[in-house]
């Protein structure tokens, strides 16, 4: 009787995996999320009232710069250490179980980021931003772990037939 050395792959090979993961996460993400952030705002500006240059410059300062290289990057590396971790230790995780980790840990940093701003700005321009950077962390988070899971060849079964 042959063993297929596939179908449990060893420790070594798994912790691997977890750390291609958690890179995926690390370098991809951020970068998936500038791109997703700069369209949203740059269609916030032209559809919304034009903001004066001083704003859009502070506004951009903040959010790219500030919230999304570096705490994007953080947020991301934590997502995907949850990721690749639990893939080594226990299998994959399902959409619905990533898409909660990364709303919760967009929460989490919004509700930090509030309290960067000043009492000048106003509340919808605040939310506005916000809202554009939580979708932008989310999407690319939920690309992230779909780029992972088709790298380790976990991809779901359709119809009870194989995968090809």
């Amino acid at each position: 009787m042959s063993v297929n050395p596939t179908a449990n792959p060893s420790l070594l090979t798994r912790g691997a995996q977890a750390f291609a993961a958690t890179l995926v996460f690390l370098f991809i993400g951020p970068l998936i999320e500038i791109a997703l952030f700069g369209i949203l705002f740059f269609c916030y500006t032209v559809f919304s009232r034009p903001p004066d240059e001083a704003s859009a410059v502070i506004y951009i300062l903040i959010f790219l710069i500030g919230g999304i290289l570096v705490l994007g990057v953080a947020k991301a590396g934590l997502v995907g250490l949850i990721v690749g971790v639990h893939a080594m230790l226990v299998g994959q995780l399902n959409v619905w179980i990533v898409l909660t980790i990364s709303v919760g840990t967009q929460i989490v940093s919004s509700l930090l980021a509030v309290r960067a701003f000043d009492a000048t700005e106003s509340v919808s321009s605040v939310a506005s931003m916000i809202a554009m950077e939580s979708f932008s962390f989310v999407a690319s988070m939920m690309v992230c772990w779909k780029i992972t899971n088709t790298l380790t060849g976990k991809v779901p079964v359709v119809e009870n037939r194989p995968p090809a």
